[in-house]
């Protein structure tokens, strides 16, 4: 199976970004072998992301709710985690001289699948381009937020994962070097079939999420 039929439908020029971004994550996380009494530091760090993240998306969560309200922590969630995306993305994509958009999209897109975030899937109906019109629509066939909530048995009526939202969305502004907000529509872990997550300009985002909820049939 070829990277573009593991990783998007979209146009199949994108081919090539798909191998050199698996190409690049395999090597990253191959200089990880752990020896006696030799530990890699640079392997631990990229871990310790998902163990943060899982801390903040049910456990440390129950708490914040106490304080600050469900609203009030989603908010923050999406928030840190749409900064941490773009730190990280101007860190990685300027380390491995990622300029072009597409490309700095399919290193996010990796990255999440190789340390077990998530899995994405890009939606044939994507507008991808460097400019203030894009409109990216995300399907996650795995979603670690939403498996905590199943593996716990707890039930929600509304999409939970924010920090996957605020992630890729902070991480896809700095690919795209345009300005984006994102939205979950539908989640795993309310018993949807998959996690669908749009991202657009700030401008354009209700209309686009009006569209998207219409061509899936998203009540």
């Amino acid at each position: 199976m070829s990277a573009l039929e593991k990783h998007t439908s979209l146009d199949r020029t994108f081919v090539s970004a798909f191998f050199q971004a698996e190409e690049r994550w395999e090597h990253f996380f191959s200089k990880s072998r752990i020896a006696a009494k030799k530990i890699d530091y640079e392997r631990l760090e990229a871990s310790k992301l998902l163990i943060y993240a899982k801390a903040l998306s049910r456990g440390m969560r129950e708490a914040m709710v106490r304080s600050y309200g469900e609203n009030g922590v989603n908010r923050l969630v999406y928030g840190l985690a749409k900064n941490a995306g773009a730190i990280d993305a101007r860190k990685i994509l300027n380390a491995h001289e990622v300029l072009d958009p597409i490309s700095g999209l399919v290193m996010g897109k990796v990255l999440l699948k190789t340390i077990g975030w998530s899995q994405i899937t890009f939606s044939p109906e994507c507008i991808i381009e460097e400019n203030d019109e894009n409109y990216i629509i995300c399907e996650h066939n795995f979603s670690f937020e939403a498996n905590c909530y199943i593996d716990a048995q707890l039930v929600t009526n509304l999409p939970i994962c924010h920090l996957s939202c605020g992630y890729y969305c902070g991480w896809s502004e700095i690919s795209l070097k345009s300005s984006l907000a994102a939205r979950e529509l539908d989640c795993l872990a309310k018993g949807d079939d998959r996690c669908i997550i749009v991202m657009a300009p700030p401008y354009r985002l209700f209309d686009w999420i009006k569209e998207t909820k219409a061509k899936y049939g998203i009540k």
